[in-house]
């Protein structure tokens, strides 16, 4: 058997161990910090004051009665094609792509690369939230099926990109394929990268208001149900993709898109 040698491994030193474990920890603290200091006042327009729970405490037992409920309930469960997007897109955006940035071996040398494009993709989430609260300002709806639709268009262009600049099987094993069209290089990559940070704020966004307005007396348990769907479809994606090549990923993603997109657009 062939043994790897020693120069093929990235070793880090105690003190780069310390310092991304305290880096982890200052962020955990400051989001706690952040919630712990977010206002309760009350606010115009607000979705969340539509909830008949808002102004008394609710036991328990009577949170899992209304979960019970919800699950029943048709309009959450016509909204599970949604939750399934935003787990298919999450995990897309977080795991298959970045994975496709170390087996390419064109890209492979930049070892920098994976956590730049993370940087990026957060960059273009903030982007498109300013910009979707910019213009929500005059166009009160914008946040509800146009944004869904900006979302699918953004998440399928950015596949698109991935799918011409990508050998194909770079989500699977390590490789030196061609690509489709265009040769990979970090800058693409890193455009990819800003174009699906908007889509994950656009596609959140949209889930997020429709869901409100969806079935306002239980917000508490739709966004329970919804981060349950999301959460085992990623699931299950983490399991079979070891065999589903750039292709398959794109195809599901943009399956998914056109049905949760005609459902909203015919409702």
């Amino acid at each position: 058997m062939n043994q790897s040698s020693h120069s093929d491994f990235r070793e880090y030193s105690y003190s780069e161990i310390r310092f991304l474990y305290g880096a982890f920890a200052v962020v955990c603290f400051m989001s706690s910090l952040i919630f712990a200091v977010i206002p309760c006042r009350s606010v115009s327009n607000c979705l969340a004051d539509a909830s008949e729970w808002r102004d008394h405490r609710v036991r328990f037992a009577d949170h899992m009665v209304h979960m019970r409920r919800a699950l029943t309930d048709t309009r959450i469960l016509q909204m599970a094609p949604l939750f399934c997007l935003v787990g298919m897109t999450t995990f897309f955006t977080l795991s298959i792509y970045p994975t496709t940035l170390i087996f390419n071996l064109n890209l492979s040398k930049n070892v920098y690369l994976p956590a730049c494009y993370l940087i990026v993709v957060g960059i273009g989430n903030v982007i498109m939230g300013i910009l979707i609260m910019a213009v929500s300002k005059r166009l009160p709806y914008f946040g509800q099926i146009p944004s869904l639709f900006i979302g699918s268009v953004l998440i399928i262009t950015a596949m698109i990109l991935a799918l011409l600049t990508t050998p194909i099987s770079s989500t699977i094993r390590y490789n030196d394929d061609p690509t489709l069209l265009i040769e990979p290089s970090v800058e693409m990559s890193l455009l990819i990268a800003f174009l699906f940070g908007m889509a994950d704020n656009c596609i959140n966004t949209s889930r997020t208001v429709l869901c409100a307005l969806s079935s306002p007396d239980q917000n508490t348990q739709i966004f329970s149900i919804a981060k349950f769907f999301e959460v085992k479809m990623a699931c299950i994606l983490m399991v079979i993709a070891q065999w589903m090549s750039l292709y398959s990923h794109f195809v599901l993603v943009a399956l998914t898109c056109t049905i949760v997109g005609s459902y909203f657009c015919a409702t």
